[in-house]
């Protein structure tokens, strides 16, 4: 049995790890007033030894054609859960947030608007190894971008701070994924996948 995943990234990569963590304690805060996640739960997450359970009021931040997907997975200390978030502050500032199975399909150049497939593979390398944050060249029009700006399929980032639902076996709504963001104070990134 595989668990799913859904992670919810800032567009920005490198965030100071005091901002980062701050940021992670507002936006669990925020998701513990709304009711959608409730107590801490240890050994629930594949990622850290910690988690949040997701509660049956997440079912307001489902896309409504999958609500008969959004069921319990699981009995833990008599409550049910509907799902499990984990909030990561990596060590590093670089990360990669990826499917967790297949590959890039398609990369979009933000600039020449030219899907340069497999060769964005080569610019994430090229990032990683960098010093900083420095804009990547486009192997088609030898511009410089940011590398969260192409647009590869399936999502791709690239932030040191993550929220990480899983098993969640549901989509969420694009109103709760603005408000996400609003939230947040920063745009953001949806990745999914499996393990």
């Amino acid at each position: 049995m595989s668990d799913s995943f859904t992670i919810i990234v800032p567009e920005r990569v490198m965030i100071p790890e005091e901002e980062a963590r701050a940021l992670g304690k507002r936006m669990l805060t925020w998701l513990r007033e709304k009711a959608w996640v409730g107590n801490p739960l240890p050994g629930c997450i594949l990622t850290r030894e910690l988690g949040y359970r997701l509660t049956k009021n997440a079912a307001e931040i489902i896309l409504p054609e999958d609500l008969s997907l959004f069921t319990w997975v699981a009995d833990h200390c008599d409550q049910q859960v509907y799902g499990y978030l984990a909030i990561d502050v990596a060590d590093e500032l670089k990360v990669v947030h990826h499917s967790g199975q297949g590959g890039i399909t398609s990369a979009v150049c933000p600039g020449c608007g030219q899907d340069i497939g497999e060769q964005y593979y080569d610019l994430i390398e090229t990032w990683w190894n960098a010093e900083g944050n420095e804009d990547v060249i486009c192997p088609a029009c030898q511009q410089p971008s940011p590398l969260p700006a192409f647009r590869s399929e399936p999502v791709w980032g690239f932030s040191n701070l993550s929220f990480q639902f899983w098993n969640i076996n549901a989509r969420f709504s694009d109103d709760f994924l603005a408000a996400f963001a609003k939230e947040l104070g920063e745009p953001v990134r949806l990745v999914t996948g499996k393990v």
